[in-house]
């Protein structure tokens, strides 16, 4: 994610996750992205963070690009 966004702070996910992330400071803001690819990761993630906001992006026919899942 450097390449999109070099001065926030954050880390990729090389592996899938087969678990509720623990890598995020509780109390803390975070936003996950998923690749359509990945997407199915997402449900660790409400799991461990319930109540975020959930955002998908399309390209012009209708494909997913990215979903993005934001914990306030």
């Amino acid at each position: 994610m450097d390449f999109l966004a070099p001065d926030v702070p954050g880390q990729d996910v090389a592996e899938p996750l087969d678990a509720p992330p623990d890598f995020v400071e509780e109390g803390r803001g975070a936003v996950f992205i998923f690749l359509p690819e990945r997407v199915g990761e997402l449900e660790w993630v409400r799991q461990a963070f319930p109540g975020g906001r959930l955002r998908e992006f399309r390209d012009a026919k209708g494909e997913s690009r990215f979903t993005i899942y934001q914990v306030p």
